[in-house]
This record gives C-alpha cells, structure tokens and sequence, in this order.
C-alpha cells in the first residue's frame, strides 16, 4: 500500500518536472533565448531560370542558414511535443496509482 502511494508520488513528480522542463525549453527556443539544436544543415534553395541566349541564370531562394534553422525548430518541436506527452502519461499513471491506493486503503 505504501510503495504503491510512493510510486505514485514519484511518477506524479517526475511527469510534471517533464512538462515543465519541455514548456521551458520550448519557450525559451520560441523568444530566441537559446537556440535549438543543430541537428541537420541544409543547402540553399535555388532555381534555375532559362534565358533567351540559351545560358541559365540561377535565383537564390531561401538562404541554408534559414532553411536549416526553420528545419531544426520543426524538429525539436515536435521532439518536445512528445516529451510533453510522455510527461502527461507518467503523471496520469502516477495519479492512477495514487486514486487507486486511496479506493482501497
């Protein structure tokens, strides 16, 4: 009865320190105070564009420093969305232990 209502409380504990430790980071990526990790580095985007004398010029659409950073954001992003989620299922386990060992003390 007892090790259940304590590993209850450290499953409840350890959820909630999981959500608020991924809502911080992923504030802090969101304000530009830290930056997300530099997983993947991405080349320009460019498009070749024919011309009337027969030679091709080239236009540079998005920088790889851009590219790379919006494709990292998305990256870590989603990686905090299931850290969040993985928090939430350790917490609504560690509620169930505790609600569970209430019924039945």
């Amino acid at each position: 009865m007892k090790n259940e209502r304590l590993i209850g409380f450290i499953l409840l504990f350890l959820g909630l320190i999981l959500i608020v430790g991924a809502l911080c980071l992923v504030c802090f990526v969101f304000t530009g105070a830290t930056r997300p990790p530099q997983l993947f580095k991405m080349q320009s985007i460019t498009v070749l564009i024919p011309t009337g004398t027969g030679a091709s010029g080239s236009i540079q659409l998005l920088p790889g420093e851009v590219v790379s950073r919006l494709f990292n954001m998305a990256v870590w992003y989603i990686f905090m969305l299931f850290v969040l989620s993985a928090g939430g299922k350790i917490a609504g386990l560690g509620v169930q232990l505790l609600t569970q060992s209430k019924v039945s003390s």
